[in-house]
């Protein structure tokens, strides 16, 4: 049986300069990137290249979405020729060679995520007026043009690639961009930071897109990756667990009936932090949702827990591999290191 093995990574959130106490309401914008960690995880991918096939990143690539932020990413990524690190205590730029780049014959997919959506100031040098505003800022498609090529979608908002291992059904990744386009959007104070909401003309044309891929490839595996888990909130009142209203994707379940009228196979989101896993369900099917964790950040409430995940092609069904990585800190060293957990 042919399977796609998919390495899930999210919430990088890289930052330039660490900010060491933000004045309201920007306080919930504190970072918990952590540089070790984030060349801890090239490290991983570049020496076990062989539990994955493609990467795919749903959001989040950086904290405050500026130039700097988005040099470090790109540096990450290869696409300035170089590897990096950023020294924790002095934030001075060395040289570091393995990226998600070096592993050359993998497929890598991103999308934004609302912190790569925010407009800020260079550096976000002051603490005490913080040059912020959280919405609407379209560097990241100018940026990260080689792999989120969106502005040739119909509304700006949408990517695909379509994966094909040699033989066997096909998948394609479609990932869509739900981050508000205005202050006003947003249904709580701080919402302007970290909701979403379903456009719907980018649903539209996600919903089109799949249709214009079913039509053209008979058989394909269609994967959604959006940013925000849809109807967590639900999931987490059932379940007793909490999740503020800040974070919520607005109008989350008409991507979720959406999902089950085209047949998705699974949405692969980020932005909690935490690792999960949920069904939805739709006016005709249930969705299955995997949330990854934060792949770069530490701290007491958050997961850096990413999935390896595994799609038997055959079946058109996800399961989630018993395996994933998980970042182990060595106190003794002061350091750590990624390992596979079973």
């Amino acid at each position: 049986m042919d399977v796609l093995r998919i390495l899930h990574l999210s919430d990088l959130h890289i930052v330039w300069k660490l900010l060491a106490k933000l004045p309201e309401p920007f306080w919930m914008l504190h970072s918990n990137f952590n540089s070790d960690i984030l060349e801890g995880l090239a490290k991983w991918i570049v020496e076990n290249e062989e539990y994955f096939d493609v990467i795919v990143i749903s959001g989040d690539l950086t904290q405050f979405g500026s130039k700097d932020e988005f040099e470090r990413v790109r540096d990450f990524l290869g696409l300035n020729g170089l590897g990096y690190s950023i020294d924790q205590k002095y934030l001075t730029r060395r040289i570091f060679r393995p990226t998600i780049a070096a592993v050359a014959d993998k497929e890598v997919f991103l999308i934004p995520g609302n912190h790569d959506r925010f407009r800020s100031n260079h550096m976000v040098e002051s603490t005490e007026n913080p040059d912020i505003d959280p919405v609407g800022a379209d560097l990241v498609d100018q940026k990260l043009v080689e792999y989120w090529p969106a502005k040739h979608s119909q509304t700006g908002r949408i990517v695909d690639r379509t994966i094909d291992l040699g033989s066997g059904p096909k998948v394609v990744l479609l990932g869509a961009d739900f981050s508000l386009r205005t202050k006003k959007e947003a249904n709580t104070k701080l919402g302007r930071f970290g909701q979403g909401i379903v456009h719907q003309d980018v649903l539209d044309e996600l919903k089109e897109l799949t249709d214009q891929h079913r039509r053209e490839t008979p058989g394909i595996h269609v994967v959604w990756v959006v940013h925000f888990p849809p109807t967590y909130e639900e999931y987490c009142q059932a379940n007793d667990k909490e999740f503020s209203e800040d974070l919520w994707l607005l109008e989350g379940q008409k991507l979720v009936d959406a999902a089950g009228n085209c047949e998705v196979v699974c949405m692969l989101t980020g932005h909690v932090h935490k690792a999960d896993r949920y069904d939805t369900h739709g006016n005709s099917a249930s969705t299955s949702v995997i949330i990854t964790g934060a792949a770069c950040c530490h701290g007491a409430e958050i997961h850096t827990r990413s999935y390896l995940l595994h799609l038997p092609m055959d079946e058109g069904q996800v399961s989630v591999d018993p395996n994933y990585i998980e970042w182990v800190p060595d106190a003794a060293r002061g350091a750590g290191a990624f390992e596979l957990k079973f």
